[in-house]
C-alpha cells in the first residue's frame, strides 16, 4: 500500500530546481527493473496503469476517444538526454507525459491499449518510450464474431489469415521504439538509454501513480486530473482542484498531500 506524498522540508519556491527533482521525484535505477522477478510486476504496474486511465478518461457518452496524459517529472540523466537529443528546448519545462492510447469508441467499449512517453507538453513530442498492449483473446473473439456474421467468400479469406496470423502472436505487452540506427555518432547510445532511463521512469510512476500525479501537480501549479491551473492554497498543496477531488472521490487525509482514493464521490472537505 502507498504510505502518501511526504511535505517536503521547505517550499517548492525556494529550492532549486535540481532539489526540486529530487524531492518530488528522484532518479530512477535503471538496474531495479532488471533485477530477478521485476518482469511480473511491471506487467502488474502497467495492467494497472491501463484500469487508472480507463478510470480517469473514459465514460458512458463518448463519440470519440478520450484523453489522458498525466505529466510526468524527468530526472537528471533523461533530462540532459532530452536537451542534448533536441527533444525539448532550453525553454521547455522539465517534463513528459505519459499519453494514453485508447481503442475507438466507434468499434465497441473503449478500452485502454498502451502508452507512449512523449517529451514535453504537447501530443508532437518526441516519442521517448511506447507500451503497446495486444489482447490476443479479445482480436480472436472479434474475428470469430466477424465471420459467423457474413457469407462473402473473399471476406471469410481475409478474415481467416487475418485469424491465423493472430493466433501466431504472442498477446501481452510490448515495448519501443527500437532503435536501431543513427547517422550521428554517438547518438544512437543516447536513444537507447533514453528508451532505458523512460522506460525505468514509467514503471516508478506506474507503482505509485496516485501520489506522482500530486507531485507533478504541485509542481507545476496544475491540477493533475483535468490539467487546470490551481489557484486556492490547499489545492496548490494537494496537487488536485477541489472539483476532481469530488469528482474522483478523493479527500485530504491527515496532512496536505497525503489523499486517500475512496473509490465513490464525496464530498470535498
Amino acid at each position: 500500500m502507498n504510505e502518501g506524498l511526504k511535505l517536503p522540508n521547505k517550499p517548492l519556491s525556494e529550492m532549486t530546481l535540481n532539489e526540486q527533482l529530487e524531492e518530488l521525484c528522484p532518479e530512477p535505477k535503471i538496474e531495479s527493473t532488471c533485477e530477478t522477478g521485476k518482469e511480473g510486476n511491471q506487467m502488474d504496474f502497467l495492467n494497472e496503469l491501463r484500469t487508472k486511465a480507463e478510470q480517469m478518461g473514459v465514460h458512458d457518452d463518448l463519440t470519440r476517444r478520450p484523453s489522458w496524459a498525466p505529466r510526468i517529472l524527468v530526472g537528471e540523466e533523461l533530462l540532459v538526454l532530452l536537451y542534448e537529443l533536441s527533444w525539448l528546448g532550453e525553454n521547455d519545462l522539465a517534463v513528459a507525459r505519459l499519453w494514453s492510447r485508447f481503442t475507438d469508441p466507434r468499434r465497441g467499449p473503449v478500452g485502454c491499449e498502451g502508452f507512449e512517453l512523449r517529451a514535453g507538453e504537447t501530443h508532437n513530442g518526441k516519442k521517448i518510450w511506447t507500451a503497446q498492449y495486444f489482447d490476443k483473446n479479445k482480436v480472436l473473439l472479434n474475428l470469430k464474431k466477424q465471420m459467423d456474421s457474413t457469407n462473402d467468400p473473399r471476406f471469410l479469406s481475409a478474415l481467416d489469415d487475418f485469424r491465423r496470423q493472430t493466433e501466431a502472436r504472442i498477446g501481452g505487452w510490448s515495448f519501443g521504439p527500437n532503435w536501431s540506427w543513427s547517422r550521428k555518432p554517438g547518438r544512437l547510445e543516447k536513444l537507447k538509454r533514453a528508451v532505458q532511463l523512460g522506460q525505468a521512469r514509467v514503471m516508478d510512476f506506474a507503482g505509485a501513480a496516485d501520489e506522482q500525479m500530486r507531485a507533478a501537480g504541485r509542481y507545476f501549479g496544475h491540477c493533475c486530473c483535468c490539467g487546470r491551473a490551481l489557484t486556492d492554497p490547499q489545492s496548490i498543496e494537494l496537487g488536485i482542484g477541489p472539483e476532481c477531488r469530488h469528482k474522483f472521490g478523493l479527500s485530504p487525509a491527515q496532512s496536505p498531500g497525503a489523499l486517500v482514493i475512496g473509490g465513490q464521490e464525496v464530498t470535498a472537505r
